[in-house]
């Protein structure tokens, strides 16, 4: 793996860890800012959830397994569950309606074989749960 693409995919685990988050266009190598729309796993079922200890070697696994599935309307997303202090690597997309979120998401938990617990807007703060865990 390239200097660059390791050095930034390290600062992805770095940034989840300290803000409890992020988003990154893989392609581009950039780190997208928040925006006014609804996040949701694009594709569940290729959830990963790992210990924090490991966060920026199970980055760089993660993205090399599935690099042909970042394109447009695809990007990296890594989040710290709270409750569980767990990591969450995921393969996402947004909408910017709340109701087309909950109807893609859904969709695509049912695609996926993994259904979609909540939707999340980064602007807004706020997350809403689609169903129990």
């Amino acid at each position: 793996m390239e200097d660059a693409r390791l050095a930034f995919l390290n600062r992805l685990a770095a940034v989840t860890l300290t803000t409890g988050g992020v988003t990154a266009d893989i392609t581009r190598l950039t780190i997208t800012p928040p925006e006014d729309s609804w996040y949701f796993p694009r594709h569940p079922g290729l959830t990963r959830i790992v210990p924090q200890e490991v966060l920026a070697v199970e980055i760089r696994d993660f993205v090399a397994e599935h690099h042909q599935l970042f394109a447009d309307g695809v990007r990296f997303g890594a989040w710290v569950n709270p409750d569980s202090q767990l990591c969450y690597l995921d393969l996402i997309t947004w909408a910017s309606s709340r109701r087309e979120a909950e109807c893609l998401a859904r969709r695509y938990g049912q695609e996926g074989g993994r259904w979609v617990v909540a939707i999340y807007n980064p602007v807004r703060g706020v997350t809403e749960r689609l169903r129990d865990i």
